[in-house]
């Protein structure tokens, strides 16, 4: 919540830091959280989790308890697991991020309006590349139109990334394989989408549809 009224906010986390070859599991409430790099100036951080697995996190608050939270500018999550979670396994802040090489399933288990990866309210956060990823098996775990999705931008996010990502499997209810709300201006090129329903079909509040490209 700090994030969304200082949006500008530097944490002073450093550069260069890396998270390797770590299982993280049986947490209260979420994983990672790492930040790093000035949004005022788009200096990058370039943190980085790699290699790492995250499953069943969320033992005492099961919604918005992230495997990862990024934030700032220039960070990576590369080459992870993440798997049985109740809620969100990416949640992003910032600008200029990659989310690449991940395999994420089962997530979002307990949550309906509501992503595998999620970011969005700021249309500052720009740049961000997801790629690569293997989304799949995932499921709304409600009757309800607002659904569940590999990777949500939400409430006017815009001017990201999404180029060759395997989504399988993926049951989203009322949302899409990718959705967004009111935003747009997606890049979304070179993806696999396989036995999911729906497709590719973004809501078109405010035009969001013709702006993916």
């Amino acid at each position: 919540e700090y994030l969304y009224e200082f949006a500008a906010w530097d944490n002073n986390a450093g550069k260069n830091h890396r998270i390797d070859s770590c299982k993280i599991y049986s947490m209260g409430a979420g994983g990672i959280v790492m930040g790093g790099g000035n949004r005022k100036t788009l200096t990058p951080a370039n943190n980085t989790v790699y290699n790492c697995e995250f499953f069943e996190l969320n033992r005492l608050e099961k919604t918005y308890r992230v495997a990862v939270h990024i934030f700032g500018v220039g960070n990576k999550v590369q080459h992870c697991e993440m798997h049985d979670l109740t809620s969100i396994a990416i949640n992003v802040h910032g600008n200029d991020h990659i989310i690449e090489f991940n395999n994420i399933y089962n997530v979002v288990t307990e949550t309906s309006d509501s992503g595998a990866i999620y970011m969005g309210r700021n249309m500052s956060e720009v740049g961000n590349i997801f790629r690569n990823n293997y989304i799949h098996d995932l499921k709304n775990p409600h009757e309800t139109d607002l659904g569940v999705c590999a990777i949500y931008f939400d409430d006017w996010a815009i001017f990201n990334a999404v180029y060759d990502n395997f989504f399988y499997n993926i049951e989203g209810g009322g949302f899409c394989v990718v959705h967004h709300t009111c935003g747009g201006f997606l890049s979304f090129h070179n993806n696999f989408v396989i036995d999911c329903v729906p497709g590719v079909q973004p809501d078109n509040k405010s035009n969001a549809y013709i702006r993916m490209h």
